[in-house]
């Protein structure tokens, strides 16, 4: 069988660029992809990747879409589980949703791509609307073998037409430039194809303008009859959609309550390279916001939200005009007052309701600059006691994984020059004191910022987020 027959792409497609960005992706994703579908064809399950089958494996897109059979839906989760163990991979998440089952794969090493978004559902659906139920889809399927023999189930070129203009129309509310030209592709493999298995489902009339459709606005014009159609084929659509709302609504609502997301808080005096790591971490981690919202946020003293923060600052001068003009002051080993500390912290713990909680939801990673722990490195009798630290540690919502950035006193207090080596040590000193009170403490020392010790902070960042997303990683 030649390539393009295997592919279901025409040679022509295949153009310089394809070729590299096929070089770029081939690395764990095309592995994984090639054991998930051996592994459920070996099951027996019933499945058909329903979109941009074409591209795989080489070209994977940042999700793969497959439809199982609604009774072989339950043996998805331990298949994955089994594989991704096998493979030495991570699984960042799993989540069942309301109408799918998604799993966020990422390599152990993470090496390469980071993630691989799978999406299990058992029909076409979009909130609550079924538009292909998964027995029409696998009565309609075919099996393929894609490069070095791998198994691949995909539906026959009209179905795969029907169903891609539906999810174009009802679901995306477009006909982009990519869904178009598959269209085209698709008419050519089998002409008539889509006319005929569309009026048999949606009614003669309904058919013939579906298939005559060649442009977005054609398609958007034909929105309401597809609807009453499907009506027409599913009666029970109504049900399901009011049922869809209903559920969704709950399940938004506890997730911005209780959110699965992570955050990660960084310590460390001034010049230990909280700010540089944090930036190097979003972007390592980024690429990836539409199952991986990453956000960076500066929880610093010299950005603050309580309004008697901002006038005792513009008071002491240090906003406005009278800032640039102030000498910078090297702080030295000396005691403070407890109030200004006081104030910082309950500044900083309002950011964290207002910056960093709504972050999180419903599965977001926050990287915290700074934090309310910043209290406790101050040199004060008071908070240096017992008891306050306790309180201020129960007061202070608690990060999922806080790192302390360590370093030599000499080398950190050099890269600012905002204090004294014996205040640099002095503050390590105290930052180090929190490990038997802040869970999940992490002190890092990162003398080399290379890309192996940023995966080693990743990993931490990630293995946090798999703990609380029924994920499984190998570190």
């Amino acid at each position: 069988m030649a390539e393009a027959e295997i592919d279901g792409t025409p040679a022509g497609i295949r153009n310089g660029p394809d070729v590299a960005a096929e070089a770029r992706a081939a690395d764990w994703v095309t592995a994984f992809l090639a054991g998930l579908f051996t592994a459920l064809d070996g099951a027996g399950l019933r499945w058909v990747a329903v979109r941009n089958h074409q591209d795989l494996p080489d070209r994977a897109g940042h999700d793969v879409d497959v439809i199982v059979h609604p009774a072989d839906a339950s043996r998805i989760d331990p298949l994955i589980r089994e594989l991704v163990t096998q493979e030495g991979l991570a699984l960042l998440r799993a989540y069942a949703g309301i109408e799918h089952e998604t799993f966020d794969v990422a390599a152990g090493d993470l090496r390469g791509r980071l993630l691989l978004h799978v999406d299990f559902q058992t029909a076409v659906r979009y909130r609550g609307r079924l538009m292909v139920d998964a027995a029409d889809l696998l009565a309609h399927a075919r099996a393929v073998l894609k490069r070095g023999g791998m198994p691949l189930r995909v539906p026959e070129p009209a179905m795969e037409a029907y169903a891609l203009v539906l999810h174009a129309a009802l679901h995306k509310g477009a006909l982009k430039a990519k869904y178009a030209d598959r269209l085209a592709y698709l008419r050519d493999a089998d002409p008539g194809g889509l006319e005929r298995l569309a009026s048999e489902r949606l009614g003669r009339a309904t058919g013939a303008r579906l298939a005559a459709v060649r442009d977005e606005a054609g398609l958007l014009a034909l929105r309401p009859e597809l609807r009453r159609a499907l009506l027409r084929r599913y009666p029970a659509n109504p049900i399901r959609q009011a049922w869809f709302r209903i559920h969704s609504g709950t399940r938004q609502a506890r997730l911005r309550l209780w959110p699965r997301g992570v955050f990660a808080a960084f310590l460390g005096p001034d010049g230990s390279g909280k700010s540089s790591l944090t930036d190097l971490l979003a972007e390592r981690l980024g690429g990836h916001t539409d199952v991986l919202k990453v956000h960076r946020v500066y929880l610093g003293s010299s950005q603050p939200l309580l309004p008697t923060r901002k006038v005792t600052r513009r008071l002491h001068g240090k906003t406005g005009p009278r800032a640039a003009s102030r000498p910078v002051t090297v702080r030295d080993v000396a005691p403070r007052r407890l109030r200004g500390p006081l104030h910082v912290m309950a500044d900083e713990i309002l950011r964290y309701w207002v910056h960093v909680k709504p972050r999180l939801a419903p599965h977001g990673v926050v990287l915290v600059d700074r934090y309310a722990y910043d209290v406790l490195r101050v040199n004060n009798r008071t908070i240096q006691k017992p008891w306050f630290r306790r309180l201020a540690v129960a007061v202070i919502p608690s990060p999922q994984v806080t790192f302390l950035l360590e370093g030599d006193p000499v080398v950190i207090t050099a890269r600012k020059q905002e204090l004294t080596v014996a205040e640099t040590t002095r503050q390590l000193h105290a930052y180090r004191k929190l490990a038997g009170l802040v869970p999940n403490f992490r002190p890092v020392e990162l003398t080399v910022r290379d890309d192996q010790e940023l995966c080693g902070v990743a990993r931490e960042v990630l293995g946090a987020y798999a703990r609380r997303n029924r994920g499984l990683v190998p570190w």
